[in-house]
């Protein structure tokens, strides 16, 4: 049901589809009743006969893939995906039209989408065209001189593909190494720096894309072994090594300005951090995912700068439409979630008054909630900070031993050892009683240790939303010197 939902949404709200009467219902149905499974669309549409339902569902989408063959590309946001969506087509029609033996319309027809192909430098797609001018011009209608420069353009295209696909695959290892993860074991990075090493040759290469590839695997060798430096110097290579008349050249800036952003955040670089992120928003279409991504750095380093209406406002500026991508969405809730606090203790002048909801607020988020070493931790603090603020402390009570043993499996590696130190004096603020004095006493050294310990960002720049000390600041000022013991409070347990 995935991929007849994303077929869907490739046409627009206004579109009648044009498929016989069937299928019109089905579309139509599809399209008014987004994410149902197909269990439950087969028994809302055709009360349960699951059989009939997945014949219907396959002729829709390949309805909709022939429809898309023939029509504009309603998908493509840039002047970058309307030439590949025009080129890939053409391209589609050369080849029909050459296995139909229409070679005259073939031909010319291959001749031209070359030039865009080119242009894309989409090298298997140039191979594939250039095999069929070369047997054109040798075989069937003669022309010594084409047949010698295809046939050259065929030698170039096969190494290009040659590399690409090596660069690729490596790229790939990587993925598989490193996705779906906040630290990285030493078999990981060494791994990746050997993998990186049999790649440096390549970066010079007449091919944006491999060298899109090669830059990419160098920066993510230095990110996942938290170099900063290195990985600044790497994404700046990388911002000079192509030239602005690519087709893709935006897309290529704004990834590795993104790489580049948690770098400078980490090593306190917070207004270049922020020229960038506002840099690379400027880059991409409004609303669309790339430009909220960018606005939740700006966001977030105007957090890190203390500038909490600055960035109350910037998160204003996204208005209310929803990110497609539920992880990007969430982490909006949770931004949300801090923006509250600080609305309650009055960092923060609101436009109007906004209700948060704490307990919707836990339902909002279930995919980053998974993320027990990163956003889930950001959860709990929300949850934390405006009980605190509310003088909910009977609540804290009661999860502070799921905390504990939350603070003692998740929080391990690297990336969380400031999340550790923190959520630590939390519990060492619960084992004072909420009693001021008490507190700062007993965490004292935990603090001083925070405050020496530097952040750890590879690719997460929402780990630490708001620097641990200054947040701890904040909930200091919301205690007092008197004892919170509720008459139904635990019995204690080590702290230590």
């Amino acid at each position: 049901m995935i991929a007849l939902y994303e077929l869907i949404q490739l046409l627009p709200a206004s579109f009648e589809a044009p498929f016989r009467n069937r299928l019109n219902e089905l579309y139509l149905f599809l399209r008014q009743h987004p994410g149902l499974s197909e269990k439950e669309a087969a028994q809302h549409f055709l009360e349960g006969n699951d059989k009939h339902f997945n014949k219907l569902k396959n002729q829709l989408k390949e309805a909709i893939c022939a429809y898309l063959i023939t029509q504009p590309a309603n998908w493509a946001d840039n002047d970058q995906k309307q030439t590949f969506d025009t080129a890939l087509k053409q391209f589609t029609v050369s080849k029909i039209l050459l296995a139909a033996s229409r070679r005259k319309a073939g031909i010319e027809r291959a001749l031209a989408v070359l030039k865009k192909l080119e242009y894309l430098e989409a090298h298997a797609l140039i191979y594939s065209v250039a095999i069929d001018l070369q047997f054109h011009f040798s075989s069937i209608d003669p022309n010594a001189k084409l047949a010698r420069y295809y046939a050259k353009v065929v030698e170039q295209q096969t190494e290009f593909i040659r590399i690409e696909s090596e660069v690729r695959l490596a790229y790939s290892r990587i993925g598989l190494l490193c996705n779906k993860r906040n630290s990285y074991p030493p078999s990981i990075v060494i791994e990746v720096e050997a993998i990186a090493k049999k790649c440096e040759g390549y970066s010079n290469v007449a091919s944006t894309p491999i060298r899109r590839f090669v830059h990419t695997i160098q920066a993510i060798r230095y990110i996942i072994s938290y170099d900063y430096e290195h990985t600044i110097q790497q994404c700046n290579a990388a911002l000079r090594a192509f030239d602005r008349s690519y087709a893709n050249y935006n897309a290529i800036c704004f990834d590795f300005i993104s790489k580049q952003i948690p770098a400078l955040l980490a090593t306190g670089q917070l207004k270049k951090a922020k020229e960038m992120a506002k840099k690379a928003g400027q880059m991409m279409p409004k609303g669309q995912f790339n430009w909220q991504y960018a606005l939740l750095c700006r966001v977030i380093v105007c957090f890190h700068q203390g500038q909490y209406q600055e960035a109350y406002d910037l998160a204003k500026a996204k208005g209310k439409a929803t990110p497609s991508y539920p992880i990007l969405a969430e982490q909006w809730k949770i931004i949300k979630g801090y923006m509250h606090f600080l609305i309650l203790t009055g960092h923060i002048e609101p436009y109007r008054e906004e209700r948060f909801p704490l307990g919707k607020f836990m339902n909002e988020v279930p995919i980053a909630s998974q993320d027990k070493t990163g956003s889930n931790i950001n959860i709990l603090l929300v949850q934390i900070l405006i009980q605190m603020y509310r003088g909910e402390y009977g609540k804290i009570i009661d999860r502070i031993d799921a905390l504990r043993d939350y603070v003692r499996t998740y929080t391990r590696n690297p990336e969380t050892i400031r999340a550790n130190l923190f959520l630590t004096m939390i519990l060492k603020m619960e084992a004072a009683s909420f009693h001021r004095a008490g507190t700062e006493r007993k965490t004292g050294r935990l603090l001083k240790k925070l405050m020496q310990t530097p952040i750890a960002l590879s690719q997460n720049i929402g780990v630490e939303i708001i620097p641990y000390p200054v947040l701890w600041q904040m909930m200091l000022t919301l205690l007092e010197n008197k004892f919170r013991t509720p008459k139904t409070r635990r019995s204690k347990t080590s702290m230590s």
